[in-house]
C-alpha cells in the first residue's frame, strides 16, 4: 500500500499542476480536488497484477481519470443542489451553478489535454468511450427522475454513470499494450456497480458520517438502490410518498421494513461473492467497502 500511496501523490501533484494553471486562484482554492483516488488504486493493482511497471505516461493518465471524476462531482452537485463535497462546501454553493459547470467543463478539457498529449490513439478511444457512457447514463437517470424505474434501468444507469471509469482504470494495462481487455474492464465496471449500491446507501446517513450532502437522491427523484428495494415491498405506498415529497413518512417506512438493513446485506453478499472470485484484489475491497 505504500507504494500504492507514492503513486497517488505523483498523481496529486500532476493534478494540482494542471488545475492551478488553468483556474482562478480562488476556484482553485476552494475546489475539492481530490478524494479516495478509488479509480487510481485500482489501476495501479491492475498494472501491478501483469507486473507492468507504471511510468509517467501512466502517472497522467491516473490524473486524466480524477480529473474526469472531479468535473462530474461539480456537475453532480449543480444537478442535485448539494451543498457539501469531500468535507468542503460545493463551487456552486460558494461561487454559482454558473461557475460550477463552467468549471467542470474546463477541468474536463485539462482531463483530455493529457490525454492529447500522450499522442495515443487506443487510450483517446477509450476515454471517449468512457465519457461518452458516463454522460448517457446522466441522461438516462434525469429523463426517469421521479419514475418507477425497473432494477434492469437502475443497473443500467449506475454500470455507465460509475461503472464505467472503473472499468476503464482497471483496462489500462491493457490498452497501453494496444490491446483492450474486456474482463479487465469489467472487473472495473462491477466494483464501480458496487460502489454506487454502497454510495446509494450511505445517502441515508448524516452528511457528517460521509463529508457530502446526503438525503438527496429521493429529494431529487433520483430512484437509488434503497428505493428499488422499497418498491419490491410495496409499491404503491413508496410511490405515493415519493410524488408527495412525504420524506420523513418514507424515511419511517425505510426504517420500519429495514430496508437499508436489508440493501447492506445484499451489498455484503455482493462483495463477498465479487472478492471470491478475485482475492488478489481483497485489501483494496475490504479499505473501500466498509459497511456499518
Amino acid at each position: 500500500m505504500d507504494n500504492i500511496m507514492n503513486y497517488q501523490l505523483e498523481v496529486i501533484k500532476i493534478m494540482k499542476k494542471s488545475l492551478k494553471n488553468n483556474l482562478p486562484k480562488p476556484i482553485f482554492e476552494s475546489l475539492p480536488k481530490y478524494g479516495k483516488m478509488l479509480r487510481t488504486q485500482l489501476g495501479i493493482l491492475m498494472f501491478d497484477k501483469y507486473s507492468f511497471k507504471i511510468n509517467k505516461q501512466h502517472i497522467h493518465t491516473f490524473a486524466a481519470i480524477e480529473l474526469i471524476h472531479l468535473a462530474s462531482l461539480l456537475h453532480d452537485d449543480v444537478i442535485d443542489g448539494a451543498k457539501i463535497r469531500r468535507n468542503k462546501k460545493t463551487i456552486n454553493t460558494i461561487f454559482s451553478t454558473e461557475t460550477a459547470i463552467t468549471v467542470g467543463d474546463i477541468i474536463l478539457i485539462i482531463a483530455f489535454q493529457l490525454i492529447e498529449s500522450l499522442n495515443l490513439n487506443i487510450l483517446r478511444e477509450y476515454f471517449l468511450y468512457s465519457l461518452k457512457n458516463m454522460a448517457k447514463a446522466e441522461l438516462i437517470e434525469q429523463l426517469n427522475k421521479n419514475k418507477i424505474i425497473s432494477k434492469k434501468i437502475y443497473f443500467e444507469i449506475i454500470k455507465g454513470k460509475t461503472g464505467a471509469l472503473f472499468g476503464l482504470s482497471a483496462s489500462l494495462p491493457s490498452i497501453f499494450k494496444r490491446s483492450f481487455n474486456k474482463k479487465d474492464y469489467k472487473i472495473g465496471e462491477t466494483l464501480g456497480i458496487l460502489y454506487q449500491i454502497f454510495d446509494d446507501i450511505n445517502d441515508f446517513k448524516k452528511t457528517e458520517n460521509t463529508g457530502k450532502s446526503t438525503f438527496l437522491d429521493i429529494k431529487n427523484g433520483i430512484i437509488s438502490f434503497p428505493i428499488i428495494l422499497a418498491f419490491e415491498k410495496d409499491l404503491n405506498n413508496v410511490k405515493f410518498l415519493i410524488e408527495n415529497k412525504e420524506w420523513e413518512k418514507l424515511l419511517i417506512f425505510l426504517e420500519e421494513n429495514d430496508i437499508i438493513n436489508y440493501s447492506k446485506k445484499i451489498l455484503f453478499k455482493k462483495i463477498q461473492s465479487f472478492k471470491k472470485q478475485y482475492n488478489w484484489l481483497s485489501e483494496y475491497i475490504d479499505n473501500t467497502f466498509k459497511i456499518n
